[in-house]
């Protein structure tokens, strides 16, 4: 998995403040895509409107949680990262055409990966990239699990998110290897590390409240 790629972006300082802004999203979004075309030769075209709607609606589900993101703030960035994947296989901005040619070297998982599944790809890839990069600026190395290059965990990736797009939190968490939350993938309080946060709060105070 390639997660570099938008280092290329023109200016990648305090990402975590600029991946709210439309614009930025937007440029960095068809710059990636353009990335992704020449170096995998997948081409795509990309809506204007529904990357738009795709941005509006994860800005709005992030806002609704932003109150917890001090919890945990790793694993709250990471769901925030898994939640746009979400919105943007919703709205489905991106339409790509595999173009003819030599298929990906041996061995080379990521290209394999990109033509089998490139909106899939392109919308996991641009998350991964923003969640790198934006750990990276609060001190924090992310490091992606094997099976984040195994073709058969994005079979199984695209097969359970057309079913349920809210899915794609927490194959985004195995992807980079938080642990999965499966039964309420879109909700913040539901991920365990979450509700350690949310325990290791409550038991100090009810200690403190006892009497000597």
């Amino acid at each position: 998995m390639d997660l570099e790629l938008l280092n290329q972006a023109e200016d990648v300082a305090d990402i975590r403040h600029r991946v709210r802004q439309l614009r930025w999203f937007k440029t960095t979004f068809k710059q990636h895509a353009r990335l992704i075309a020449g170096r995998y030769g997948v081409p795509y075209e990309i809506d204007d409107g529904r990357l738009t709607e795709a941005f509006l609606n994860w800005a709005e589900a992030f806002s609704q949680d932003l109150g917890y993101s001090d919890l945990d703030r790793r694993d709250f960035i990471t769901f925030a990262a898994g939640l746009l994947v979400r919105e943007l296989l919703r709205s489905a901005p991106a339409a790509a055409t595999v173009t003819e040619g030599e298929p990906p070297m041996p061995g080379d998982a990521t290209g394999s990966i990109a033509r089998s599944w490139p909106e899939g790809f392109l919308y996991t890839n641009y998350c991964l990239c923003v969640l790198h990069i934006v750990l990276e600026q609060e001190g924090v190395r992310l490091t992606l699990p094997t099976l984040a290059d195994d073709l058969r965990t994005w079979w199984s990736y695209r097969e359970n998110v057309g079913d349920d797009a809210s899915l794609a939190v927490p194959f985004f968490d195995l992807l980079t290897g938080n642990e999965p939350n499966w039964y309420f993938p879109a909700s913040v309080v539901s991920r365990k590390a979450v509700r350690r946060a949310i325990e290791r709060r409550i038991v100090p105070k009810a200690l403190a409240s006892e009497p000597a």
